[in-house]
């Protein structure tokens, strides 16, 4: 593969990485924003592990970060097997976060070769 394509690859896949953040970013932050001003229930919090499959730290910190930076959620450690240990302020939305590592961003980060 050239070094070209390489480069246009990651930045493709860069490009679509930084759009699902932006979504991501946004929709939580109503969300949060919704919790906090109309306390409809009690904030309640979870503690959730993310195993990732065999990846470099490097990949594992971007997930790390980009799970950080979405507000409610915030990655705590990653452990020395590649667990991504993450507090979670909405309990009922830890399927949903396990959907976007396993079902995007994984898959993303592969393919932007990170």
């Amino acid at each position: 593969m050239s070094l070209l394509t390489l480069l246009g690859r990651r930045v493709f896949f860069g490009s679509l990485i930084l759009i699902l953040f932006l979504k991501e970013f946004f929709v939580s932050s109503i969300k949060l924003m919704v919790s906090i001003y109309f306390r409809a229930h009690k904030l309640q919090s979870e503690i959730v592990d993310l195993p990732l499959s065999p990846c470099s730290s490097a990949r594992a910190i971007a997930i790390a970060h980009f799970i950080t930076l979405t507000p409610g959620t915030l990655s705590i450690q990653i452990l020395a097997n590649q667990t991504i240990r993450v507090h979670a302020l909405h309990p009922e939305d830890v399927e949903g976060l396990k959907k976007l590592v396993y079902g995007r961003l994984e898959p993303l980060f592969t393919k932007a070769n990170l």
